[in-house]
């Protein structure tokens, strides 16, 4: 059954792109799409993570790709980057801390704040990581937050 939403996700994001003149889509549609993979991503095998995760990225590199044609409408956003990492965090990628670290770069990049859910989805990769520097990446993120708290950001 979550196969099949899957493979639905990847049906929806392709109408979407194909009806797009008729019925305006915007970061908030690709984010439902991507809210629905990460549903499916827990109960899968390594392969079959790795494959959603994928996804995940390829639908951010194409809002990415569309956005600096001048869409603006559709250019990812702090949630489309939450859900990504939350996707990760669920996942059985083995380069987890990569992709996160490639994340926070784009949004450092772009001058985007992170706000308190993604934080804690970036704790939860750190948590899921099972790497030996975890506890200390999970510290300094709870350091971050106190300071970006206290100056009012």
């Amino acid at each position: 059954e979550k196969r099949n939403m899957l493979l639905e996700a990847k049906s929806v994001l392709s109408r979407m792109d194909r009806y797009q003149p008729c019925f305006p889509v915007n970061s908030k549609s690709y984010n439902i799409t991507m809210r629905a993979i990460n549903k499916c991503v827990p109960q899968q095998s390594k392969a079959g993570s790795i494959k959603s995760i994928r996804l995940l990225e390829t639908i951010v590199e194409y809002m990415n790709k569309e956005s600096s044609k001048g869409n603006s409408s559709i250019a990812p956003t702090v949630i489309t980057y939450t859900l990504l990492i939350r996707g990760i965090a669920c996942s059985k990628v083995p380069d987890m801390n990569d992709r996160v670290n490639r994340i926070l770069s784009i949004m450092k990049e772009r001058e985007m704040e992170p706000d308190s859910q993604f934080y804690n989805s970036l704790l939860e990769v750190c948590v899921k990581s099972g790497h030996e520097s975890a506890p200390d990446h999970a510290e300094s993120l709870l350091r971050r937050m106190q300071q970006e708290y206290e100056s009012g950001k």
